[in-house]
């Protein structure tokens, strides 16, 4: 009986191991990482993720890049180095968005700095240069960083990052000013925020009309470890 007892034990440990795994391997029991914006009086939502600053200057656009993005960005040859890419290739662990400026007078505006701001604490926008020395791993060999955190015209009507085909919709561009009714693209990072961090802003300085205007967009961020697609476990530690 006593072996009896052991084996049933042992066959019921067994099986609740076998449904950990299939449970974790579930496609919808992984960590779900979302950052979404704030609506208020001059901040609008435009689709699921995606954020519009208005002003009598400019309307800025402003997206949070996640990993599927990483994934489509890969493909862009706009913002790939050229030749044969890594063997493997890794997600930039970087806080990253997608910016449109619609300068909306008729006159030259610029975007003179991004920044993040949390908690009484500032965090410039990457460098090019610094970029390239964070990210040195031959797995991130396949971004051109130059190319990356430089603004682009876009030529086509403004559309969320998984619609926009970049080497079609956008060229380079050097003026170092958006002319008056253009649209200009650009990608902009940061380091990673650190995960205690749950809100912060993404603020926005803009030469305009012989001033200096900021304009901001706050963001949230929230972790879910989800067991299907309609049910979410909020988790407020994880491991990134």
């Amino acid at each position: 009986m006593e072996q009896s007892f052991i084996t049933r034990t042992a066959a019921g440990i067994a099986v609740a191991i076998l449904a950990a795994i299939a449970l974790s391997c579930h496609p919808g029991s992984g960590l779900v990482q979302e950052t979404l914006p704030a609506e208020s009086a001059v901040v609008d939502i435009t689709g699921a993720k995606t954020a519009r600053i208005r002003s009598i200057y400019c309307d800025i656009t402003v997206e949070p890049i996640d990993a599927s993005d990483w994934e489509r960005l890969a493909g862009v040859s706009a913002y790939r180095r050229a030749g044969p890419g890594p063997l493997s290739r890794r997600t930039p662990p970087l806080a990253a968005f997608l910016v449109i400026v619609k300068n909306t007078v008729n006159a030259p505006i610029r975007l003179e700095k991004a920044q993040i701001l949390h908690d009484g604490a500032t965090m410039a926008a990457l460098t090019a240069d610094r970029a390239g020395d964070r990210l040195r791993s031959p797995a991130y060999s396949w971004i051109d960083f130059r190319k990356l955190l430089s603004p682009r015209r876009l030529i086509a009507e403004p559309e969320p990052l998984r619609k926009l085909d970049f080497d079609r919709d956008t060229i380079d561009t050097r003026l170092d000013f958006i002319p008056p009714q253009d649209h200009v693209l650009t990608i902009i990072a940061f380091d990673w925020i650190p995960v205690e961090i749950r809100k912060y802003r993404v603020d926005f300085t803009v030469s305009a009309m012989g001033g200096m205007r900021n304009l901001a967009v706050e963001f949230t961020r929230n972790e879910y470890r989800g067991w299907k697609k309609t049910g979410k476990d909020p988790i407020y530690d994880y491991d990134e």
